[in-house]
């Protein structure tokens, strides 16, 4: 089996990325702006809310660089971007309450054996050169 931290840091990396779009949105920045220009105290919330938004962004460009790090760039952000979808698609659904269409879920489907074709190569190796073992030259 793959190496189990490629996967569970791609998926933080999506979680993180998830999560910030979730505050985001939750902040609502057109009405941020609206009640910040009026002083309005309900935008103080909403300001907190933004903030934690973009706190998660940068926890996922930090994941996103450790990974990248590491790994070939093509593999991850399929990956990546996928599970965002995917994620997105979730808290779409469950939090907002948007519809989910058949050709949605059919396009899920077909993102998770994306994944699964993509993620059973075995030729994904490390991107990281092996250091020389002759220091003296």
């Amino acid at each position: 089996m793959r190496n189990r931290s490629f996967f569970l840091l791609i998926f933080a990396a999506a979680l993180s990325y998830t999560i910030s779009d979730l505050f985001l949105k939750l902040s609502q920045i057109s009405t941020l702006i609206k009640l910040t220009v009026n002083s309005n105290p309900e935008s103080y919330w909403l300001i907190f809310l933004l903030i934690i938004g973009l706190m998660f962004t940068f926890s996922n460009k930090i994941l996103s660089a450790l990974i990248l790090s590491k790994y070939p760039i093509g593999i991850t952000t399929a990956i990546t971007l996928s599970t965002i979808i995917i994620l997105s698609g979730v808290i779409g659904t469950f939090i907002f309450k948007e519809t989910v269409t058949f050709m949605q879920i059919l396009g899920f489907v077909s993102i998770i054996f994306g994944i699964i074709l993509i993620s059973t190569n075995k030729n994904i190796k490390s991107t990281i050169p092996k250091q020389s073992q002759d220091l003296s030259t």
